[in-house]
């Protein structure tokens, strides 16, 4: 009875794992966690070996690979069956994450005006910013941020070097109000002003994290 039993519980974690492999997820039984990280591994190795400026972008196995969709293909291969996971790759060079910082702008009245108000003249909806690297970008659309991973291949946004300091945005991040006032600038709006825009934030807090993908490698 209990060999019974132990078959039809077999039978039931199998349906289960097949059902993971429908909607995109790769199960564990199929795949055990020794086996995943023996084939990581490997392919650090062959990375280390014959493309030293890449590296994989994630690593931990059991929130990534397992409980986050990751693309993968299935093949048969007489009666075994191969598993071909798709594993995003990124330059050793664009390891860090970067801080979005999304610019809210509020006019501010003249002093001795009432009715006129300087607005701050920039052209972009967000900064992507860390002061422990070379490079930043800026958003021109909420559009253009990714959600999670920005893949340089396929999409519109620039690296731009920190070692330009006459850049609104980084001055934004960096200068001072002198700077800002240069390299930005203002515009002059003649409007009444709510009594609740009175206050101006920039980036009032970090909205998200971006990682970057550079390609996509299998093992």
């Amino acid at each position: 009875m209990s060999r019974l039993t132990l078959e039809i519980s077999e039978i039931d974690i199998l349906f289960v794992a097949v059902q993971q492999l429908v909607n995109g997820q790769l199960p564990q039984f199929l795949i055990p966690h020794k086996d995943l990280q023996r084939s990581i591994d490997h392919f650090k190795e062959f990375l280390r070996a014959g493309y030293p400026d890449l590296q994989l972008h994630r690593e931990d196995l059991y929130y990534y690979y397992y409980y986050k969709y990751v693309k993968f293909n299935v093949i048969q291969v007489r009666n075994n069956i191969v598993m071909i996971l798709h594993i995003p790759l990124q330059h050793v060079d664009l390891r860090y994450d970067l801080d979005i910082y999304r610019l809210h702008k509020i006019p501010l009245a003249v002093p001795g005006s009432i009715i006129d108000f300087t607005m701050l003249a920039s052209d972009f909806y967000a900064i992507g910013y860390n002061r422990d690297v070379d490079y930043y970008i800026t958003f021109e659309d909420v559009q253009d941020i990714p959600s999670d991973i920005l893949d340089l291949r396929h999409s519109s946004v620039i690296l731009q070097s920190r070692n330009n300091n006459t850049s609104c945005a980084l001055n934004l991040m960096e200068g001072k109000l002198e700077d800002i006032k240069k390299y930005c600038g203002y515009h002059i709006q003649r409007k009444p002003s709510k009594a609740t825009e009175n206050v101006v934030t920039l980036g009032d807090a970090i909205s998200s994290r971006i990682s970057w993908s550079h390609s996509s490698g299998t093992c």
